[in-house]
């Protein structure tokens, strides 16, 4: 950053053909150590000699980079801190980089992250997406200065869903795509001071509530994918064992129809018949026997008693698109990928999730350690 600083220092602001904006990268990557105050400083000086040559100073925070070589934990905190101080300032044009990323800790969204690059540097798309950031940031500001009334202030929920659910059915469909139910159990548990601002009745459970409040369809969107991309292709191991079991039901043998497909145009009546022979299949796959299929039935256990706070052991093959059903995929997608795994293995570090412990197996035979005292016994005689 120090030399960054240097170089800034070199260009001709204040004198004949300087530019009317600088673009300043805030978002120094600050995992060499260096301490936040001095980082401070160096864009202080940078972003008061702007000020001094009457230079507007556009400055872009942290790019989501989790997987970057250099990447750490305490780097990400230091750049967070980086970032909550610039937001706060009202004397520049602050740029958030986190359209860009996916994920927590931040990664670069895959349309953005070149093949073979460092998953730092964005690539032309990546470029073009930074680009029409500033542009907005800009264009926002030049609003704001303008005597037009003022925006009304976001509500809690709203700067949430801003914050955390720019990619929302993308991530909800990887959960199950990749088989990772607690992805989807980290996005529905919200903040308390989150969810105490939801309207609607205590009866929907508080994820949902939030998406209808917003009109959003994120929900339904995500299903629509794992049907059509998982559940109903054939090509994946999921998708076969779906379809032979669906088409041996009378009830869902219509599912199982090469043109049939989930989208915004399907007639409700359909679409709970899908999601409802999805979920039908997950808990018929649990009942079944062997040590796998055991283990499923209590995944689902632990999921639906202890994640959702339900009454039973499975949830109803209702129809219904909700988060639970929904992450009731993601539990019968990451059982497909851990067989022999014990049960509640996907909980590990949810809070509030208790798990029963686990015997380590018996290293030597009891007998073994007897033999040899023995024959130390004979040799003594």
């Amino acid at each position: 950053m120090s030399g960054v600083r240097r170089r800034f220092r070199t260009h001709r602001i204040g004198g004949r053909g300087q530019p009317n904006i600088v673009v300043i990268s805030g978002a120094v990557i600050v995992n060499d150590g260096r301490p936040l105050e001095t980082v401070q400083a160096n864009l202080e000086d940078m972003i008061t000699r702007c000020h001094d040559a009457g230079v507007l100073p556009i400055v872009w925070g942290s790019p989501p980079y989790a997987t970057y070589s250099r990447w750490s934990p305490a780097a990400q905190r230091r750049a967070d801190a980086i970032d909550a101080w610039l937001r706060e300032r009202t004397d520049i044009i602050f740029v958030d980089l986190e359209p860009l990323g996916i994920g927590e800790p931040p990664r670069l969204r895959p349309e953005y992250d070149p093949a073979g690059g460092d998953h730092l540097h964005p690539n032309a798309r990546g470029r073009n997406e930074v680009g029409r950031l500033i542009y907005q940031a800009v264009w926002q500001r030049a609003v704001a200065t303008t005597a037009q009334p003022a925006q009304p202030q976001r509500t809690p929920l709203e700067e949430h869903a801003h914050r955390h659910w720019q990619n929302l059915q993308v991530e909800l469909f990887r959960a199950v795509q990749t088989g990772r139910p607690e992805g989807i159990v980290s996005i529905v548990r919200l903040p308390t001071d989150v969810a105490s601002t939801v309207p609607g009745s205590a009866t929907t459970p508080v994820f949902e509530r939030a998406l209808r409040h917003l009109s959003r369809d994120d929900l339904s969107r995500a299903f629509d994918r794992v049907f059509n991309e998982i559940f109903h292709d054939r090509s994946t191991p999921i998708g076969r064992a779906f379809m032979d079991w669906a088409g041996g039901q009378t009830r869902y043998q219509a599912v199982t129809r090469p043109a049939v497909a989930l989208s915004e145009t399907t007639p409700a009546g359909d679409r709970r018949r899908i999601v409802e022979a999805m979920v039908a299949f997950v808990n018929h796959v649990a009942g079944l026997t062997g040590d796998a299929n055991q283990r499923l039935g209590e995944d689902l256990t632990i999921l639906n008693r202890q994640v959702f706070s339900g009454s039973t052991d499975r949830i109803a093959a209702d129809g219904l698109e909700s988060a639970q059903a929904l992450a009731t995929l993601a539990v019968y997608s990451w059982r497909q990928r851990n067989r022999t795994r014990p049960a509640g293995h996907w909980a590990r570090g949810i809070e509030g999730i208790t798990l029963e412990q686990q015997q380590a197996p018996a290293q030597t035979t009891p007998a073994q350690p007897e033999r040899r005292q023995q024959r130390r016994v004979l040799r003594g005689l």
